[in-house]
């Protein structure tokens, strides 16, 4: 116990310092609330660190962990593994491939809890709305040993800010019993505040099982680029597969780091064979980069446009306006060192994410922005 403690001390002092280019860390420290089941009701601290590696484009590595100390001295540690690849189109449709691993150890005297899946799904996107298709499979192994098999359909749409994505998860957990799952998420961002929220209803086959609804909210206020207050509330689902009960939680706290936070659920991560969040279309006709003596010019083609804008680590992630030019050109200025750098665009206050012609990246928030190099 005294090394997984010494462990995660570490990873939060590693995340919080600068990362190269395509590796980004954050380390997240919560004060817990939790009543389910399993463990009834406790307060607690919970550090969760993660590192997220992008070794090329449309591939991400990303590894995390929590460790959670709550009251009745009461324990619990999840490492997480997923590993995407995202390959580019296919005619109209882009592939995603991915691989899931986590392992849950928590006092008492329960053996450690494995997870394992694989998954696959075609995205089909236009500029502000698109739809998936795909499924997948795995096992885990605690007290006792389950396999599961799920489909994962859905779609997306965007009006101005916020993206509201809705899906559903036939599955079927042997042994156990097969289910349908229907999930509503938004995610919204005005400047520096981000909002999260979802709901979500359960439909057993077995009349032998009841039927649930589970719903969270999660806010994120980055004070500085690499410091935000977060806090989330709500409930989570049973997770047959693994064995974990329902419960409700609260959290409050802070994020350090440039990475991905880790999932808001409380006592028990969310669920990996769940729905995973869209991938979009970019978000202008057209992009190019060019440098002009010591400055750098960015020119993209939005036909139509009222308001084109940037944000990326070289802004501090505050948006900057372009300049509209002639024939839906639009253009912006700035004087950049070289290295390589995060960005996203946004057209008339819709989603931000990345132009075509350059390599993309997961974002912080399950989007995709842009990797631009500057030599």
């Amino acid at each position: 116990m005294i090394q997984l403690r010494r462990a995660a001390v570490s990873a939060f002092l590693l995340t919080s310092a600068p990362l190269a280019a395509q590796v980004r860390g954050s380390a997240e420290v919560d004060a817990t609330w939790v009543e389910s089941d399993a463990v009834g009701e406790s307060w607690g601290v919970t550090l969760a660190p993660s590192l997220l590696y992008q070794p090329a484009p449309g591939a991400s590595l990303l590894v995390g962990g929590a460790y959670g100390r709550y009251s009745d001295d009461l324990w619990a540690f999840q490492g997480t593994f997923d590993a995407t690849f995202t390959p580019g189109q296919l005619g109209p449709f882009r592939p995603e491939l991915a691989l899931s691993a986590a392992a849950l150890s928590a006092s008492g005297d329960d053996p450690t809890n494995l997870l394992a899946l694989g998954r696959g799904r075609l995205h089909w996107a236009g500029g502000r709305a698109g739809l998936w298709g795909g499924g997948g499979g795995g096992a885990a192994n605690g007290d006792l040993s389950h396999t599961v098999v799920f489909g994962d359909l859905g779609g997306w749409t965007s009006i101005g800010p916020a993206t509201i994505a809705g899906s559903v998860l036939p599955t079927s957990v042997d042994p156990g019993g097969d289910y349908l799952d229907a999930e509503l998420a938004l995610r919204a961002a005005w400047r520096r505040l981000d909002l999260t929220a979802g709901a979500g209803r359960r439909w057993w086959s077995d009349a032998g099982f009841a039927d649930e609804s589970w719903g969270s909210v999660a806010l994120e206020f980055r004070l500085f680029p690499r410091l935000a207050l977060t806090a989330a509330a709500g409930r989570f689902p049973t997770d047959p597969v693994r064995g974990f009960g329902d419960g409700r939680y609260l959290q409050v706290g802070a994020r350090v780091g440039a990475g991905p936070g880790p999932p808001a659920d409380g006592w028990a991560l969310r669920q990996a064979y769940r729905s995973r969040p869209p991938i979009a279309q970019p978000v202008v006709a057209a992009f190019r980069l060019e440098t002009v003596l010591a400055m750098r010019v960015f020119l993209v083609e939005a036909p139509g446009a009222s308001r084109v804008e940037l944000a990326a680590d070289f802004t501090d992630w505050e948006p900057v306006a372009f300049v509209r030019g002639q024939g839906g050109t639009w253009r912006l200025e700035r004087a950049i060192p070289p290295g390589s750098y995060h960005f996203n665009l946004r057209v008339d206050g819709g989603p931000w994410g990345a132009p075509p012609g350059v390599p993309t990246v997961r974002d912080d928030f399950g989007g995709v922005g842009g990797l631009l190099v500057l030599e």
